[in-house]
């Protein structure tokens, strides 16, 4: 064998390995659940995250909610029974760099809740007597995180859900995908696709009002939101999101309808702002 000949065996055998290592086989397991390949940091994962939400200005996203009664699957019953009178619909204004606000209403169309948000500064409550209390888990959709057009937008809405990511991890989900795991040091944690970063799932620790509580967030029907031609450069925003408590169904979320073109003109700031004076500012520690 020639020494050329030899040299380019070497060279081959150099390019193999290190396609493995560059991608050739980013799936290699590396431990239970973990998978081996390119790996960003928290940092790029909210950056590409808010360059998604770049091309989006604003949107009036409706949605419907059911809530559903845990103690009917504590008798086993396959299919949870619904707490009526419970369910809600909200309609959410949201302005890049502007403003957030949320109308929440019951089934019947009647006014119940308002949230507004503006340059930091949050008022929200009833609207009137026969309003009533909502958590933030109940206003706030873990989608509005994804709309955000700035890192430290993103991390701020993963806040009002308990979670603080301080890295990131390559895993294979259930389903054999593989999926960038954002978790914090309290267990909770953010499951996004490693290809497109589409939400898939939040998982949180909390205290209940007699024992701790595990809530699982499932995010489904990732519709994508925004004015770019290619789809991948717009926003991901969950279609369907189902809130589990230790392992029962609360409440699920359904998108009914998204105006992604709205003009500045057609959004209801000045009315919103205008009832949204009358209501009691949050503490900004809440």
């Amino acid at each position: 064998m020639s020494i050329r000949t030899r040299f380019f065996q070497l060279v081959l055998v150099f390019c193999l390995v290190a396609g493995g290592w560059l991608g050739g086989n980013p799936t290699q397991q590396t431990g239970p659940g973990e998978a081996r390949g390119y790996q960003p940091d928290l940092t790029e994962i909210a950056n590409q995250l808010a360059a998604q939400g770049e091309s989006l200005n604003r949107a009036i996203v409706r949605t419907e909610s059911r809530v559903f009664s845990p103690t009917s699957q504590e008798r086993g019953m396959e299919t949870p029974s619904l707490q009526k009178g419970d369910g809600f619909k909200q309609i959410i204004y949201w302005e890049k760099n502007k403003f957030l606000a949320i109308e929440t209403h019951d089934l019947d169309g009647k006014p119940l809740y308002l949230y507004f948000e503006e340059k930091g500064v949050v008022r929200s409550g009833p609207i009137n007597s026969r309003g009533k209390d909502f958590s933030q888990m109940d206003l706030l959709h873990p989608g509005l995180a994804f709309l955000e057009n700035r890192p430290e937008g993103f991390f701020r809405r993963l806040a009002k859900w308990g979670i603080f990511p301080t890295d990131v991890r390559l895993e294979r989900a259930p389903n054999r995908l593989l999926t960038f795991r954002l978790f914090d040091q309290d267990d909770g944690a953010l499951w996004l696709d490693n290809e497109t970063l589409a939400p898939q799932k939040l998982e949180v620790n909390a205290l209940g009002d007699e024992s701790p509580l595990h809530i699982v967030v499932l995010l489904n029907d990732p519709l994508r939101i925004g004015l770019s031609r290619q789809p991948e450069q717009n926003a991901v925003f969950p279609g369907k999101v189902s809130v589990l408590f230790n392992g029962r169904l609360i409440k699920q979320t359904v998108v009914t309808g998204i105006d992604d073109q709205v003009k500045a003109n057609d959004m209801p700031y000045e009315r919103l702002k205008e009832a949204a004076s009358r209501l009691p500012e949050e503490n900004p520690a809440q």
